[in-house]
C-alpha cells in the first residue's frame, strides 16, 4: 500500500511537472495565442519582445491625425516609402523620356517627309498650272492675232467690194 501510495505521489508530480513544461513551452509558441476563429486581437511580450498578434484574417492599420506622422525609430514610414517609390520611379521616368524622345524624332522624321511629299506635288502642280496658263496665253495670242488678221480681210474685203461697187455703179450707167 506504501508503495501504491509513493506511486501516485510521483504520478501526479510527474503529470504537474509535464503540464507546467508544456504550458512554459506553448507560453514562446506564437501560433499557440493564433485561435483561428478568434477575431479579437493580442499584445503579447515573448523573450522581450512586444508582439502585436491580430484576429483571425484582420490587419494591423496605423493611422496619424492632422498632421501627425507614423515613425519608427525616428524614420517618418511614409517620407521612406514616397523616397522608395520615387527610387524606383527615377528609371521609369528616364526610360519613358527616352521613349517620348525617340517617339518625337519618329513622328518629326515622318511629318518632315510627308511636309516633303506634299511640297513636291504643290510646286508639280504650280508648275503643271503654270504651263497651262502660259498655254492659254500663248493661244489667246493667236486667237487674237487671227482675229484681228480676220478684220484687217474682212475691213479689205469690204473696202474691196465698196470699190468695187463704186467701179461698178459708175462704168454701169
Amino acid at each position: 500500500m506504501l508503495l501504491s501510495l509513493i506511486l501516485r505521489f510521483f504520478y501526479i508530480i510527474i503529470t504537474l511537472i509535464i503540464i507546467v513544461y508544456v504550458k512554459s513551452v506553448k507560453q514562446f509558441d506564437v501560433g499557440h495565442y493564433l485561435d483561428p476563429f478568434d477575431s479579437h486581437p493580442r499584445l503579447l511580450m515573448k523573450n522581450g519582445h512586444l508582439v502585436l498578434l491580430t484576429g483571425r484574417n484582420k490587419d494591423i492599420v496605423f493611422r496619424s491625425s492632422g498632421s501627425g506622422q507614423i515613425r519608427i525609430n525616428g524614420n517618418d514610414l511614409l517620407a521612406t516609402k514616397l523616397q522608395s517609390i520615387n527610387q524606383e520611379l527615377d528609371p521609369i521616368n528616364s526610360n519613358t523620356n527616352d521613349i517620348v524622345a525617340q517617339q518625337n524624332s519618329s513622328f518629326d522624321r515622318l511629318v518632315d517627309r510627308k511636309l516633303s511629299i506634299v511640297e513636291t506635288r504643290i510646286s508639280s502642280r504650280i508648275d503643271e498650272l503654270t504651263q497651262r496658263l502660259n498655254d492659254t496665253i500663248i493661244f489667246q495670242k493667236k486667237i487674237f492675232g487671227r482675229k484681228q488678221l480676220f478684220l484687217f480681210y474682212l475691213n479689205q474685203k469690204q473696202v474691196h467690194s465698196h470699190i468695187t461697187d463704186q467701179l461698178m455703179s459708175e462704168s454701169c450707167p
